[in-house]
């Protein structure tokens, strides 16, 4: 038995006490991780244990989203309890459905963006012009963030 194993190990152990439904080794060194927190929302993360002894966490569900480095099992627990439970408060919002509409044509955006310029010969003035939509669009969420409540 590897440390790797062993560290992805303790890591579930942990994960399934926070109240994780599906904890599964991909290899000894990448895992996925599945809360279902209601009926219609399942968080799911994946993370593998990098050679150089670090771990890397990516959300997958509700939205694809890089959560970043992390240098040991604990910090990573604490992020996912941290994250399910914000998931679980959200979840509760009136607003919830919107939110996961919205963060969905966010996805839809980079994936349009990445496929509108790698394939094929865009206009600098019409890559100009939706990077200003673009910055519009950041600055609202800027004026929404400072009005809104912090939890």
């Amino acid at each position: 038995m590897n440390k790797n194993t062993i560290e992805g190990d303790l890591i579930e152990v942990s994960l399934r006490q926070l109240g994780a439904t599906k904890v599964k080794e991909i290899s000894s060194v990448m895992y996925f991780v599945e809360f279902e927190l209601t009926d219609t929302l399942t968080i799911s993360y994946i993370y593998n244990i990098t050679h150089k002894e670090k771990y890397y966490l990516q959300r997958v569900k509700p939205y694809p989203i890089p959560q970043g480095k992390f240098a040991d099992e604990k910090e990573i627990v604490d992020y996912i309890t941290k994250d399910v439970n914000k998931f679980r408060n959200a979840a509760q919002s009136s607003n919830f459905s919107t939110f996961l509409s919205v963060t969905e044509k966010v996805c839809i955006i980079t994936d349009h963006m990445e496929e509108l310029f790698l394939n094929h010969n865009v206009h600098g003035a019409d890559l100009t012009l939706l990077n200003d939509q673009l910055d519009a669009l950041t600055s609202g969420m800027d004026t929404v963030r400072r009005a809104a409540k912090e939890l």
